[in-house]
């Protein structure tokens, strides 16, 4: 028998896979958004768990991307979102005004509940950030707007879906900026898009997301309908396309960021325009 493993090992020694394995980066941020889709769950069961874990999150407490310590925890949750781990590099910040995220009244019919979604997942503490190894142009640096983020809050919910089947969900992110911050930080998501939203096919990148301003002016001060086209390529295991919408809003100097799933434009722009009334 062990004459008969060495043999067959001996031939799969050195065998290079049938495509290059993609970015790190670019895995991880793929497996959040599927997150965010009906493969999330097949029915209520899934919910009912969720709904247990986000009761028993109530009560932790964790240090804000600001310094100050969250309140205590009571017997009903606060109204505002989730903070930014405490594990996130903490930049200098100055005080900065309470937001009001969507609320499940603001989302449409359903049954919705909270749920814990990683929305962001690098050094930047910006949604837009996650080119950071994945686009080589990318640089910090190149987005001033960046050092001058004072906040930065995220919630999510999701509900069955009307059909029955699977489930239908929305995430946001706030941040707060210092004065005149806000529609830098705009300026700083049409940078990054045009530097980085346009890739080529490769070997390397199976999996390509584009991204276009297709939208403008829908929603308080400033805002931005984002376009993104993922697709694989033909020699990749998991083949396919598809669309997703991302609004971008600033009210003063707070700048918001409203997805949702499935992802239709007429619904995240009805979205984006009650997230920038709630922080007007």
């Amino acid at each position: 028998m062990s004459d008969q493993f060495d043999a067959l090992f001996t031939k799969v020694r050195g065998v290079q896979p049938p495509a290059v394995f993609a970015p790190a980066e670019q895995v991880r941020r793929r497996g959040r958004q599927r997150s965010h889709r009906q493969v999330l769950g097949a029915g209520a069961g899934v919910l009912a768990v969720a709904a247990v874990a986000g009761i028993l999150g109530a009560g932790v407490t964790g240090s804000r991307p600001d310094g100050v310590s969250p309140p205590a925890a009571s017997a009903s949750p606060p109204a505002a979102s989730s903070l930014a781990a405490a594990s996130t590099p903490a930049r200098t910040a100055s005080p900065a005004s309470p937001s009001l995220p969507l609320q499940p009244r603001d989302l449409g019919p359903g049954n919705w509940r909270r749920f814990q979604a990683e929305q962001i997942e690098n050094a930047d503490r910006w949604y837009w950030g996650f080119w950071n190894g994945m686009c080589p142009e990318y640089r910090s640096r190149d987005f001033p707007s960046l050092a001058r983020q004072d906040a930065l809050e995220m919630v999510a919910y999701r509900a069955p879906a009307p059909s029955g089947k699977g489930v239908t969900s929305v995430s946001q992110i706030v941040e707060r900026y210092a004065a005149g911050g806000g529609g830098d930080n705009v300026t700083d998501v049409r940078a990054v898009i045009d530097r980085c939203g346009h890739p080529g096919p490769t070997p390397a990148t199976p999996i390509v997301e584009r991204f276009a301003v297709v939208d403008t002016g829908f929603a308080g001060d400033e805002s931005l309908l984002v376009r993104q086209d993922q697709a694989t390529l033909p020699s990749s295991p998991t083949g396919g396309t598809h669309v997703d919408y991302i609004a971008v809003v600033r009210v003063g100097d707070a700048v918001t960021t409203v997805r949702a799933y499935p992802s239709d434009p007429d619904r995240v722009r009805a979205l984006a325009v009650r997230a920038a009334d709630r922080l007007g």
